[in-house]
C-alpha cells in the first residue's frame, strides 16, 4: 500500500519542485488508458471515467484507479489531488514514485480499501512534484520525417543495439554512439554531440600523399593533404576507417581512393579536393562490396571526381574485382562527379555491375554520366546487366543537378539499354517512377521544387517551363517549374500555380492565375511598379495585401524567374483568352466557359465571373476592363476584380 500524507496546500510538501499542473477541464477527451502531459508525466486510468469539463472533474460510478508516473527521466515524489468537495483550495498529497488514488461512486479514496476519503465527486486538478532528469552531455535523436524511423537503432559503446527511445538517447558525452539501420542503409561511427562547443577534430595521424601511398587502418581517423600522381592506390581506406581531405589533388592511372569496406570521407570546410583517374579499369573513388557504405560528409568542402573510360565517377569500375559497388551516402559538401564512357557520374559502370542504394541527404551535387549513362544511377545496360538499388534525394539537399550522357534514358535512374535496371527513385519525399518518363538533359532538382512522377498515374511526359512553346498553351503550370496536361487532375507533388496562357518565345510568356487577387481601383493599379516580361509591360502587385490570401508569392517556378503576380495589358488578356479557346469576339476577345474550364478542371481554380481590370488606360479618366461578353472603359476610381498573371 502507498504511504499516505494528508495535508493542506501549504503543508509539509510545499517546498517541493512543482513539475506540472494538470486540470481535468482541459482534458475532456481523456476517459480511459494513458495520456502523457508535457513529455514529463503520464496519467493512467484503469476503467472509463466521466469528464465533461465542469468542477466535478474525473469521476466514476464504477471503480477505477488513477495513477501518475514520470516519463522521459522525470522522477515523481508526490502529488496533490484537488477535488470539488465544496472547496477548490483544499489539496491532499499522496507521496511515492507512482502516486495513485481510487475513484468509486462519486468519491475519491486514497486506495482501494476506501478507508480514507479525499473528497468528492471527482478530481479537478493534480499538482505533480518531483525532479527533472540529470543534465546530460549529449542527445542522439532522429529528425521528424527521416526515412523509416522505426528501423533505426542506436548502439552505445560496445553495448547491444536498442531501439532509439522516444525523445532521443541522452548520455554524458564520454561514449561513442553508432546509429544503425535494419535495411541496406547503415550509418556508422556517429559521434555524440556535446552540449558544449564542439572540440576541434582529433586525428590519429596527419599524412601528405606527397610522401607516397597512404593506408588508413580500421577505426582510425587521418587528416590527408597533398598533391600526387601515383601509379597505384593513392589512398586505401580500410573498413571502419575515416579520412578528412584537405586540399588533396590526385591524378592517377589507378584508383585515387579505394574503400575496402564501410568508410567515411570528410571534406574539410573551405578545402578543394580533386580526384582524377585516367584508367579505363579503375574509378577515381571506389567503394567496397554490396554490404558496405561509403559516407561523404562536409559543409563547404569541395570534391571533384573524374573517372576514365567505362568507370563511374563515384562507385564501381570496369574490369576489376570491385564490380559490385556498395551503398553511396552523401550528407554534405560541394561535389561534382563525372563518369567515363558508359558509366554513371555517381553509381554503376557499363557492367556487368551492381551498385547499392544511393542516398543524398545534404550538399550541392552535380553528376554527369558518360555516353549511355545516367548522371546518378546506372551506366549502359546495352550488352551487360547493370543494376542500381534505390535512389533517395532528401528535401534537405541544397541542390542536385544530374545530366545524362548521350542516348541515356534518365538523368537520375537507369542509363540506356534493356539490361539497365534501377530501384525506386524518391526525390523530395515523393516517388519518381523510373519507367514513366525520360528526364531532360541537364535537369536540376531543388529541395523546394522536385520534379515528381506518380507511379499510379497514367503515363505522362512533362515539359519544363523553361522549354515551353506556343504548343503548350493551356497546360497547368506547377510550382516545381514543369507543365502538366490540362483538364486532368494534377499528380501528387504538383502545386498548381496557373494556366499557361501566352508564349512569346521558348521559355517566355504569361501564366493566368487560378484565383482572383484583391479588388482594386485602376488608379491604385497604375501606381504599382512596372516590369517588362514576355514582350509586355506589367503592373506588378506589390505585397500580400494586393495579392489576397488566394495567391502565393513567387520569385521562381523551379529555376525559372517570374515577375510575381501582375496585371497585364488589354492585348495580352485578349491573346490569353484566344489561346484558351474563347469564342467571344464581339467587342474584343474575353473569357467564357471554355476559358473557365481550364481554370477549374483538375486544378481547383475559381471560375472568372464579373468585371476585371487590365493595365491599359483609355484616356486620362478611364481605363479598360473586361466582362464575359465584351471590353468596356470605366472611371479610374472604380473598383473591379483583378485576375493577375505571372510573367516569365
Amino acid at each position: 500500500m502507498l504511504a499516505l500524507l494528508l495535508t493542506a496546500a501549504t503543508g509539509a510538501w510545499a517546498d517541493e519542485t512543482l513539475l506540472l499542473t494538470i486540470e481535468s477541464k482541459d482534458n475532456t477527451d481523456f476517459h480511459i488508458g494513458s495520456k502523457t502531459f508535457d513529455d514529463k508525466v503520464t496519467i493512467t486510468v484503469s476503467s472509463p471515467v466521466d469528464n465533461d469539463g465542469d468542477d466535478w472533474g474525473w469521476y466514476v460510478s464504477n471503480p477505477a484507479s488513477l495513477t501518475v508516473a514520470g516519463t522521459n527521466g522525470y522522477t515523481i515524489t508526490s502529488c496533490k489531488f484537488y477535488t470539488q468537495a465544496g472547496t477548490a483550495a483544499t489539496g491532499y498529497t499522496v507521496e511515492g514514485e507512482s502516486p495513485s488514488v481510487y475513484l468509486f461512486q462519486g468519491y475519491v479514496y486514497t486506495d482501494d480499501s476506501k478507508s480514507v476519503t479525499i473528497g468528492n465527486p471527482g478530481i479537478k486538478k493534480i499538482e505533480v512534484f518531483g525532479a527533472a532528469p540529470a543534465a546530460t552531455g549529449y542527445t542522439v535523436s532522429l529528425k521528424d520525417g527521416v526515412k523509416d524511423a522505426d528501423k533505426w537503432t542506436v548502439k552505445v559503446g560496445d553495448g547491444q543495439a536498442q531501439a532509439l527511445p522516444i525523445g532521443g538517447l541522452k548520455g554524458d558525452g564520454s561514449e561513442t554512439v553508432t546509429l544503425q539501420y535494419t535495411g541496406r542503409l547503415k550509418v556508422k561511427g556517429v559521434k555524440a554531440t556535446s552540449d558544449a562547443a564542439p572540440a576541434a577534430p582529433t586525428y590519429n595521424e596527419t599524412k601528405s600523399i606527397n610522401d607516397g601511398p597512404v593506408t588508413v587502418a580500421a577505426g582510425e581517423h587521418w587528416l590527408i593533404t597533398g598533391t600526387g600522381t601515383p601509379t597505384s592506390n593513392a589512398i586505401l581506406i580500410a573498413a571502419g576507417a575515416t579520412v578528412t581531405l584537405d586540399g588533396v589533388n590526385i591524378s592517377s592511372g589507378d584508383y585515387c581512393i579505394k574503400c575496402a569496406g564501410d568508410a567515411t570521407i570528410i571534406l574539410k570546410d573551405g578545402s578543394e579536393n580533386t580526384l582524377t583517374s585516367s584508367s579505363d579499369s579503375y574509378p577515381a573513388l571506389s567503394i567496397g562490396d554490396a554490404n558496405t557504405t561509403l559516407t561523404i560528409q562536409g559543409s563547404t568542402g569541395v570534391l571533384n571526381v573524374t573517372s576514365g573510360e567505362n568507370c563511374a565517377g563515384i562507385g564501381g569500375g570496369y574490369m576489376n574485382a570491385d564490380r559490385t559497388c556498395g551503398n553511396i551516402r552523401i550528407e554534405g559538401g560541394v561535389i561534382t562527379a563525372q563518369g567515363g564512357q558508359s558509366a554513371a557520374g555517381i553509381g554503376a559502370d557499363c557492367g556487368p555491375a551492381t551498385c547499392g542504394d544511393i542516398i543524398i541527404t545534404g550538399g550541392t551535387i552535380t553528376a554527369k554520366g558518360g555516353s549511355n549513362a545516367a548522371g546518378i544511377g546506372t551506366g549502359s545496360g546495352y550488352s551487360n546487366q547493370v543494376v542500381c538499388g534505390d535512389i533517395t534525394i532528401a528535401n534537405t539537399v541544397t541542390k542536385v543537378t544530374a545530366t545524362k550522357g548521350e542516348n541515356a534514358t534518365h538523368s537520375i535512374g537507369k542509363g540506356y539499354g534493356g539490361n539497365a535496371t534501377c530501384g525506386t527513385v524518391t526525390i523530395g519525399g515523393t516517388k519518381y517512377w523510373e519507367n514513366k518518363a525520360a528526364v531532360g538533359d541537364g535537369a536540376s532538382y531543388l529541395a523546394t521544387s522536385p520534379l515528381i512522377y506518380d507511379p499510379a498515374a497514367p503515363e505522362v511526359t512533362y515539359t519544363l517551363l523553361s522549354a515551353a512553346t506556343t504548343a503548350d498553351c493551356g497546360k497547368v503550370v506547377c510550382a516545381a517549374g514543369h507543365l502538366h496536361d490540362a483538364k486532368t487532375a494534377v499528380p501528387d507533388g504538383c502545386t498548381a500555380v496557373g494556366i499557361l496562357g501566352k508564349v512569346t518565345e521558348t521559355g517566355h510568356g504569361l501564366i493566368l492565375a487560378l484565383k482572383n487577387a484583391t479588388s482594386q481601383t485602376w488608379n491604385t493599379i497604375n501606381g504599382w511598379a512596372t516590369a517588362s516580361y514576355a514582350g509586355t509591360t506589367l503592373k506588378v502587385l506589390p505585397d500580400d495585401d494586393a495579392r489576397s490570401t488566394n495567391l502565393s508569392s513567387y520569385e521562381t517556378l523551379g529555376e525559372t524567374a517570374v515577375s510575381n503576380w501582375a496585371v497585364a495589358q488589354k492585348s495580352d488578356y485578349e491573346t490569353i483568352f484566344t489561346n484558351l479557346g474563347s469564342t467571344k469576339n464581339s467587342g474584343g476577345m474575353t473569357y467564357d466557359n471554355n476559358v473557365n474550364a481550364y481554370i477549374t478542371t483538375g486544378v481547383g481554380g475559381t471560375a472568372m465571373a464579373g468585371d476585371y481590370w487590365s493595365a491599359t488606360p483609355d484616356d486620362d479618366y478611364d481605363a479598360w476592363y473586361f466582362h464575359e461578353s465584351s471590353w468596356y472603359d470605366e472611371y479610374n476610381t472604380s473598383t473591379w476584380y483583378v485576375r493577375p498573371v505571372l510573367g516569365f
